[in-house]
């Protein structure tokens, strides 16, 4: 059984509000917040399960912004079906 610490659980709402912050606040980015909390909702989803959810506000956070960096680079991914 896994006990949170105190001061250490925290709502989705709050993790998803975190990460767009943190993302809105070190990248400047230009995206509208509805777009970096689709991306970080997307990412928090990945760590459904997570038992110990301390860093996944951090983890996602990473994610999204290296998924940002490859867009910018690439541009977004193309269905060759299209």
């Amino acid at each position: 059984m896994v006990v949170p610490r105190s001061g250490s659980s925290s709502s989705p709402e709050h993790e998803l509000g975190t990460v767009v912050a943190s993302l809105r606040q070190r990248s400047g980015s230009a995206l509208p917040d509805d777009d970096l909390q689709t991306a970080a909702q997307r990412g928090l989803d990945r760590f459904s399960d997570a038992r110990i959810r301390d860093f996944v506000p951090l983890l996602v956070e990473r994610q999204v912004r290296d998924e940002l960096r490859t867009l910018a680079a690439h541009g977004p991914a193309r269905n060759p079906a299209s």
